[in-house]
């Protein structure tokens, strides 16, 4: 029987978060700035999230951009510590990067808080889930800290990539929100379920 190598397992897994980043993330900050067809195609998707999301920006466009840019480089910095030439070869740098990483995270976080409480798409149900997700990502990036104070390294990596991962959880979901179209779900409903998947998706990956 042909088992994965650990080494495979980590190629193929730095693959597929680059491929999330470059054609999902990318395009949904990007894109909703500068690509005028952004819109069109959100509107096809879920026109009620489309409209949502121009709310989203009326109401709170500093916050917006806060959470859009720097969740983004939040994922691409997270994206190059699982490199491990980078880790062996300049350790100093690899610390500063995650110095970096967990600041932007603590913004990250605070500004989905923001968003939630504010402007919630589903109401009450989503303020729950950003804010049980939320206090998660602190929980286990607050032991990656504590792990790694102690060099505690094999369980400091452990919990950083739970972290990363549920990070990747928006990304995810906006990939899955596609093929549920065709349940023709309430929009409320399949926003909300696909949230939660693509939670259950990403802590099985981790």
């Amino acid at each position: 029987e042909h088992r994965m190598s650990n080494a495979q397992l980590e190629r193929y897994g730095r693959w597929t978060i680059w491929f999330f980043l470059v054609f999902v993330a990318a395009e949904g900050v990007f894109g909703h700035y500068f690509d005028p067809m952004h819109y069109k195609i959100m509107a096809i998707i879920g026109p009620e999230y489309a409209d949502h999301d121009v709310l989203m920006d009326q109401t709170l466009p500093n916050n917006s951009w806060v959470h859009r840019f720097l969740g983004f480089a939040l994922l691409v910095l997270g994206a190059l510590q699982f490199n491990a030439d980078l880790r062996r070869r300049k350790p100093q740098l690899h610390r500063w990067m995650g110095r970096t990483y967990l600041l932007l995270a603590l913004i990250t976080v605070v500004s989905g808080i923001i968003f939630a409480l504010n402007t919630p798409f589903v109401g009450e149900p989503e303020k729950l889930f950003v804010i049980l997700i939320s206090l998660s990502l602190l929980f286990m990036l607050s032991r990656a800290w504590m792990l790694v104070r102690r060099r505690d390294f094999v369980r400091h990596r452990e919990w950083m990539i739970r972290g990363y991962a549920l990070f990747l959880f928006i990304v995810v979901q906006r990939v899955l929100v596609i093929p549920f179209m065709l349940l023709r779900w309430p929009e409320h409903d399949r926003f909300l379920f696909t949230g939660w998947l693509a939670v259950i998706i990403v802590m099985v990956a981790a």
